[in-house]
């Protein structure tokens, strides 16, 4: 009985034995094909959002933009990962202007994009800064549009896709998403004033009409320069039947106004124009002016250099081609350039980097509004960053002589068609 019980022991332990032999190689050939199977973050890219930040013309870090305003991009993106980031045709990354809160996109399923962006490889740690304004180095990189804008007012949620085609090979694509949540304000603007009788500070500054601006039932001049931070606009309405909309708004300047001014119109050397297109509003009014009758109309100008343009119509917040500007428009009553200030600068905070969001399901998005409709009688109060000190800045000049003075009236709407 002993004997045959040691017997049936050994039996089950070779068994065992000869079990655990044979599984040895099962498990290694297991354990190698899951690991070819499983991304490893070090021998492969991993890319990401690290920063979304939204900006005006100007290149100011905004989270309040005005109806119409253009809206542009300042984006990090970064390859986190232990390998080169690369594809055959680039990095592809999708700015969407609108999307639900909390919603996180599915690859390839979002029509409505802002802006799109292309880039080369990204070496392994490397992060590169992006900005889609007009005078940036970085704009080419932006491919389809270089901004957006909402005409409703209300609160919006951009969202930042890096590689969302998936053509990068990742380890990781679940982290290749982020947010920025902004508002559109008509609040935008520092509030403007009106007065049927003359405001204190007018009768100190020189107020000459233009004779060739674009309604000739309007009669409008705006003030050489300031009083107290104000500039003003005195405007009638000489029609005995028609009223019309009119308005004042100030802008603060980041490039100085061209000497010599450029013999050329905006759309045949754009790049001449920059001083236009990143000029950002900083005060404005708009007011319904009956026949026969005569407003004064104030707004704030900023504590460097600044244009005030006087205007029938919408007020518009931003500048660009084909036309949206007050002489593209033929809208410009009058304007001037004061440049006895130095140019204004971007207040750029530094970025607090949003949580990043996986990537799995769509949603669905407004696309991003085209051109300003007319705007409402009085505009409203201050949301505004006011830059810079005051530093005396070289004479430019006016069009189409260059005069021996610091400031410019802006005049002559149709020798250079675009000079406001």
């Amino acid at each position: 009985m002993n004997t045959t019980q040691g017997s049936k022991k050994r039996l089950i332990t070779l068994i065992v034995i000869l079990f655990i032999l044979l599984s040895i190689p099962l498990v290694v050939f297991l354990s190698q094909r899951q690991q070819n199977l499983t991304p490893n973050a070090a021998t492969e890219a991993d890319l990401i959002v690290e920063s979304l930040q939204l900006t005006d013309a100007g290149g100011n870090v905004r989270d309040v933009f005005a109806p119409n305003e253009d809206i542009y991009v300042r984006i990090t993106l970064k390859n986190q990962g232990g390998a080169k980031g690369v594809s055959a045709d680039g990095t592809y990354t999708q700015i969407y202007s609108n999307v639900a809160e909390g919603t996180v996109i599915a690859p390839n399923t979002k029509s409505d994009v802002g802006v799109e962006m292309k880039n080369g490889q990204f070496a392994s740690q490397q992060s590169e800064l992006y900005d889609s304004i007009y005078t940036s180095a970085q704009k080419g990189h932006f491919i389809t549009n270089k901004f957006w804008s909402k005409s409703s007012s209300g609160q919006y949620t951009a969202k930042a896709f890096i590689n969302y085609n998936k053509h990068v090979t990742e380890s990781n694509y679940d982290n290749n998403q982020i947010s920025f949540t902004y508002r559109v304000s008509s609040n935008r603007y520092v509030a403007g004033t009106t007065s049927t009788t003359v405001p204190s500070g007018f009768s100190s500054l020189t107020c000459v009409a233009d004779e060739n601006n674009f309604e000739p039932d309007l009669t409008a001049c705006v003030t050489e320069g300031s009083s107290n931070g104000k500039a003003f606009a005195k405007i009638t309405n000489t029609s005995s039947t028609q009223p019309y909309t009119v308005g004042l708004a100030s802008y603060q300047a980041y490039i100085k106004y061209p000497v010599p001014y450029p013999d050329c119109t905006p759309q045949e050397c754009p790049d001449k124009f920059d001083w236009i297109w990143t000029q950002t509003p900083y005060s404005a009014l708009t007011y319904r002016l009956e026949p026969k009758k005569t407003i004064y109309l104030t707004v704030s100008v900023p504590n460097c250099a600044w244009q005030i343009d006087v205007f029938k119509n919408a007020i518009i917040p931003s500048y660009h081609l084909p036309d949206n500007w007050y002489t593209g428009k033929k809208t410009y009553l009058d304007g001037y350039y004061n440049t006895n200030l130095s140019v204004c600068k971007p207040v750029v905070p530094t970025p607090t980097p949003p949580t990043p969001s996986p990537s799995i399901s769509p949603s669905v998005s407004p696309s991003p509004s085209p051109s300003p409709s007319p705007s409402p009688s009085v505009s409203p109060s201050p949301s505004i960053p006011t830059p810079t000190e005051e530093i005396p800045s070289p004479s430019p000049s006016t069009c189409p002589t260059p005069p021996a003075v610091k400031n410019i009236k802006v005049t002559c709407p149709y020798c250079k068609e675009g000079e406001n």
